[in-house]
């Protein structure tokens, strides 16, 4: 097998018991060779005195069905969290993000669309569910969590602005899926509590592009791999990564660029505190009278922003 078919695996005794079913592979002198057959356990002896090979491998195939049952787990988890414990159903939404940026292929990241659908059922039939979830707050950052709470302000910002269902559940998936592009960035350069440097920037600004890419393959709407592309785009031609003005840019674009903003300014970060939303949203007044940000889009927002936090 070639080395982008298979992945590494964690030697820990502990998690070792979840490849039982799968066969595991060995590396040597550049060659993958069969170290244990599905349906056989490792070698205790071995495993007891780490006596394993260095690294250990699976296929990518395996790799991925074990992702997408642990996806399936964590939503049947989430359906039931939903209302009893907000806090526990957002950090189950942030786990799978996180298991799906691990792995970001296009069957994965499909399965998305399934926890979209249990909030969105959830919300519509209790709109106190996404308030809950909005004023759960966490005094972290990771991209995980910042797409977490961009879907949920989505879908907060669609459901006051009137979108029908499937347009709601669209904007919703755009949120969750707007920065997967960002899987190759490293962590230090996310998480700096510093300025970017330019290098560091650009790196930042190829995003959108690496996004529109990975979302392009999916079975998705055309708008999921549009927003993707466009939400750090300016109606004034000045934003990234193409510099497109306002007749260029949808309006589910224009409308994620201002749900971006507002996550970040009300979200701790690194290197700030997270501002009040009157702060926030003054901030963003002045963007929009600026010609950066739409300002009909603006006023809905606003309303569905005070709408989730009074």
């Amino acid at each position: 097998m070639a080395k982008d078919d298979m992945f590494e695996i964690s030697d820990d005794p502990d998690l070792l018991t979840k490849y039982l079913d799968f066969d595991v592979y060995y590396r040597s002198q550049g060659h993958f060779g069969l170290y244990k057959k599905k349906g056989t356990t490792f070698d205790p002896i071995r495993v007891k005195f780490g006596k394993l090979p260095e690294k250990l491998y699976i296929s990518r195939a395996d790799r991925i069905y074990l992702v997408k049952e642990k996806t399936r787990e964590l939503n049947e988890k989430l359906k039931r969290e939903l209302k009893k414990d907000p806090s526990r159903a957002k950090n189950r939404i942030t786990e799978v993000v996180a298991l799906s940026l691990s792995e970001p292929r296009v069957e994965v990241l499909e399965d998305m669309k399934d926890t979209i659908d249990i909030v969105v059922e959830e919300y519509l039939a209790s709109p106190q569910v996404l308030k809950n979830l909005v004023q759960v707050s966490v005094k972290d950052y990771t991209t995980q969590l910042h797409l977490t709470n961009v879907m949920l302000f989505c879908l907060g910002y669609a459901y006051y602005a009137g979108f029908n269902e499937k347009d709601m559940r669209l904007l919703g998936l755009a949120g969750l899926l707007h920065d997967v592009g960002k899987v190759d960035v490293p962590d230090e350069i996310l998480i700096a509590p510093r300025q970017l440097t330019d290098e560091e920037f650009q790196l930042i600004k190829q995003h959108p592009k690496k996004g529109w890419k990975m979302l392009k393959s999916c079975k998705f709407d055309d708008i999921i791999p549009i927003c993707a592309l466009e939400h750090h785009e300016r109606l004034d031609g000045s934003g990234y990564p193409d510099g497109k003005i306002a007749k260029d840019l949808c309006e589910s674009s224009r409308a994620l660029a201002l749900v971006d903003i507002y996550e970040a300014l009300t979200n701790w970060r690194p290197y700030k505190e997270p501002m009040l939303p009157v702060s926030a949203l003054k901030i963003m007044k002045s963007e929009v009278e600026g010609n950066r940000l739409d300002p009909s889009i603006f006023k809905e927002f606003a309303k569905s922003i005070i709408g989730l936090t009074r």
